[in-house]
C-alpha cells in the first residue's frame, strides 16, 4: 500500500475503469492507496491490480489502472476496489467507466465523471458530478453543486451554494437549498424538500414538480404548465409584508406534469 507523506491537503487525480472506488477524507498527515481485485481468483482483475499506477507529484496524487484510457468504455473490463485515504480538505477529481464512486468525510472541491457507475459525495466544499446511467447522491455541500445524469437519480440533501441539475429521465430531489436551483428533465420529476432564497428555473416536459417554501418566506410565482395541475397553498397571510424583492422567485414550467407549491413549517 503506498503512503506519501503530506502535512496539507493535496490534490487527486484517480482513473478507474469497473469496481469500486472508495475515498476517505479525514484528519491525517499522509495520503494512501490501495489496489486490489474484487475476486481474489480472477487472474485477469489480480494483473490489473498489479499493474495499476500510483504516484505523487508535487501536491497530486495520481491512480490509473490499466484499463483507465481511450476506448475503456468497449472493453469488459476487470472489476478492482481501490481505497484511497486523504487529509481533511483535499481536491478530488475522478473518473470512471462503470465503477462507483464513495467520497466519506470532508473534502475540498471534487470533480466526478462516470459513464454508468454510481456518485454517492459525503461532504465537500464544491461539487461537480456527472453519471450516465449511474445514481447521484451528495449529503452536505457547503458551495455550488452540478449534478448531470441521463438516466440516473439525482439526490441532494443540504447544499449552501447554487444548484445546477440536468436530467433525462432521473428523478431530481433536494431536501433543503440555500441557494438558487436551476433544475432540467425531460420526464424525471423535481422535489425541493425546503427552499428559503434564490432564483429557481425548473423546467420538465412530462415530470411532476413540488417546492416547499419556508414559513415567512417573501415568494414571487411564476408557475406555467400547458396540460398539467397548478396548485399552491401559500395563503396571503403566510407571507410577510410586500417588499421590493422577494425572497424566493420560483420560476417553474412544465409540458404535461403538475406543479405544487406548499408551506412548510421550518
Amino acid at each position: 500500500m503506498p503512503d506519501f507523506p503530506c502535512a496539507t491537503p493535496v490534490n487527486t487525480d484517480i482513473g478507474i475503469g469497473s469496481g469500486t472506488l472508495d475515498i476517505t477524507a479525514e484528519e491525517r498527515e499522509s495520503a494512501s492507496v490501495d489496489v486490489v481485485p474484487h475476486n481474489p481468483n480472477d487472474a485477469h482483475a489480480r494483473e490489473a491490480a498489479d499493474a495499476t499506477e500510483v504516484t505523487f507529484d508535487g501536491d497530486t496524487l495520481i491512480v490509473r489502472t490499466p484499463e483507465a484510457g481511450i476506448g475503456w468504455l468497449f472493453k469488459r473490463l476487470p472489476a478492482l476496489r481501490i481505497t484511497v485515504r486523504l487529509p481533511l480538505g483535499s481536491n478530488v477529481r475522478a473518473k470512471s467507466a462503470s465503477a462507483d464512486v464513495t467520497l466519506r468525510g470532508r473534502a475540498g472541491k471534487v470533480t466526478v465523471i462516470t459513464a454508468s457507475g454510481g456518485v454517492h459525495v459525503a461532504e465537500a466544499d464544491e461539487i461537480s458530478a456527472n453519471s450516465g446511467s449511474g445514481d447521484v447522491k451528495i449529503i452536505d455541500a457547503l458551495g455550488r453543486v452540478h449534478a448531470n445524469t441521463a438516466s440516473g437519480d439525482i439526490e441532494i440533501d443540504r447544499a449552501e451554494g447554487e444548484i445546477t441539475t440536468r436530467s433525462a429521465s432521473g428523478d431530481v430531489r433536494v431536501g433543503e437549498a440555500g441557494g438558487s436551483v436551476s433544475a432540467t428533465t425531460a420526464s424525471g420529476d423535481v422535489l425541493i424538500r425546503q427552499g428559503a432564497r434564490g432564483v429557481y428555473k425548473i423546467r420538465t416536459v412530462s415530470g411532476e414538480v413540488s417546492v416547499g417554501v419556508a414559513k415567512g418566506t417573501g415568494v414571487w410565482l411564476d408557475l406555467s404548465s400547458t396540460s398539467g395541475r397548478t396548485s399552491s397553498d401559500l395563503a396571503v397571510g403566510d407571507t410577510p409584508v410586500a417588499v421590493a424583492t422577494p425572497d424566493l422567485n420560483l420560476q417553474i414550467r412544465t409540458v404535461s406534469g403538475d406543479i405544487e407549491v406548499v408551506r412548510t413549517q421550518a
